[in-house]
């Protein structure tokens, strides 16, 4: 996945460079990136909050903040906000500790902005995955269908629905989908009421993951 790819990613960019913050802010705009800059650390922690902000990218001594209690901030609460930090050669140390204590990654400066985005392009994967597969756990919960029921299959083993929407857990969820409308002869809104889902939904996911053969839909 491409930054292009991925509209409207959500950056909080901060630095005490000027002439960093602009180029840094140009780049990813370019890239479709929406950038947020914040004037203190009450507005920062607002925007990751309220917007949802995907990303921070801050240097590791910057003047708004303390980059380990925002790093603490971040994952003390459901933000799923990454951190990326930007540090000069001799602040590595510490940028590894931060990464120990659960930031993403770190850049030393000055900052190759090839590398910048193809860390942005991994942590969206990564963050693709996570949500993903947060969703299917959820659709596994609360579906009303006898796993019992299901084919044998090494789909069905946990370790291989648990590594995001791979082609494995793509092929976990339509077999959850499929046993439903089976089992409710086609009817989408009975199949919904089955897995727990909204009928809207359902048909959302039938037209990505693709409709079952052999089988009228209703």
């Amino acid at each position: 996945m491409t930054l292009k790819e991925k509209e409207n990613i959500k950056i909080l960019l901060q630095t005490d460079d000027a002439q960093l913050q602009l180029n840094l802010k140009n780049f990813l705009e370019r890239k479709g990136c929406v950038v947020f800059e914040a004037g203190n650390r009450t507005e920062a922690v607002n925007l990751i909050e309220e917007r949802k902000i995907d990303v921070v990218i801050s240097d590791l001594r910057v003047s708004l903040w303390d980059v380990f209690a925002l790093l603490k901030l971040i994952k003390s609460g459901d933000h799923r906000t990454e951190l990326i930090i930007l540090t000069a050669l001799g602040g590595v140390d510490d940028a590894s500790n931060l990464i120990k204590s659960g930031a993403f990654y770190y850049l030393t400066k000055p900052v190759n902005l090839t590398e910048l985005q193809r860390l942005l392009e991994i942590l969206l994967q990564r963050k693709e995955l996570i949500a993903e597969n947060v969703y299917l756990k959820k659709l596994i919960e609360s579906a009303k269908i006898d796993i019992a029921f299901l084919p044998k299959t090494k789909l069905l083993e946990p370790e291989n629905y648990t590594v995001g929407f791979s082609e494995k857990t793509k092929e976990y969820e339509l077999l959850l989908i499929h046993t439903a409308l089976e089992k409710t002869k086609g009817n989408k809104s009975a199949a919904a009421r089955l897995l727990g889902i909204t009928e809207r939904h359902l048909r959302s996911r039938l037209e990505r993951l693709g409709n079952p053969q052999k089988l009228k839909i209703v």
